[in-house]
């Protein structure tokens, strides 16, 4: 295995609990067999795995989880080779990879007054807890797992609504969109959290 290859659950306050890779096959996901156990109800219950290859390295496979896997942001569709310093994704709930000797420090999660906290599917403004639907959490896990990018409509409805195949209206995204920007306080003309780009699709604002 790879000398002091871990996983470091990244949080709103920095480094996390820290998961040593000592194991050939390193199995994620919410039941309790697995190897690093995730409590986040949009979690598959065998989500992902780490597998190490004859070449001597980690590769990411996401094992057909409905919500996805995304490593830097970009969702995973093959294995993916893991190289340290990359940024593995679950619903939300991110890990740094790393190996070797390398110190542990990280950037927050949200630099924005957001603070998603996956694991225990709560949402934060600042001191305030925001009371979410199970819809609503979802697509502000969505939005957060893409790190400030935009997210088109056609991902929000698959992601958001899976029982229905990505076959959703643009009203009924938009209403969402209107409850979540009421629970999070925005304001609908000057939103500073949830932004709309025009034609495209939407954002989380991280700065």
């Amino acid at each position: 295995m790879e000398p002091y290859a871990r996983l470091v659950a990244i949080t709103a306050e920095g480094p996390g609990l820290v998961y040593t890779l000592s194991k050939p096959i390193v199995h994620l996901g919410r039941a309790d067999d697995n190897d690093i156990i995730v409590r986040n109800p949009f979690v598959s219950r065998h989500h992902a795995e780490l597998r190490w290859d004859a070449q001597g390295w980690y590769n990411l496979h996401d094992l057909g989880s409905r919500n996805g896997t995304r490593l830097n942001g970009q969702r995973v569709r093959e294995p993916e080779r893991l190289f340290s310093g990359d940024t593995l994704t679950i619903c939300g709930l991110s890990y740094a990879y790393q190996t070797g000797e390398d110190t542990l420090a990280f950037a927050p999660t949200s630099r924005s007054g957001v603070v998603i906290d996956a694991e225990r599917a709560e949402v934060w403004i600042r001191d305030r807890r925001v009371e979410l639907t199970a819809k609503e959490l979802r697509m502000l896990c969505l939005l957060q797992s893409k790190s400030g990018a935009i997210c088109g409509k056609d991902e929000i409805a698959t992601h958001v609504w899976p029982e229905q195949e990505g076959s959703v209206s643009d009203e009924s995204i938009e209403q969402l969109v209107s409850r979540l920007r009421r629970k999070l306080g925005d304001n609908p003309d000057h939103p500073r959290y949830l932004l709309t780009v025009r034609g495209v699709g939407y954002r989380l604002d991280q700065e």
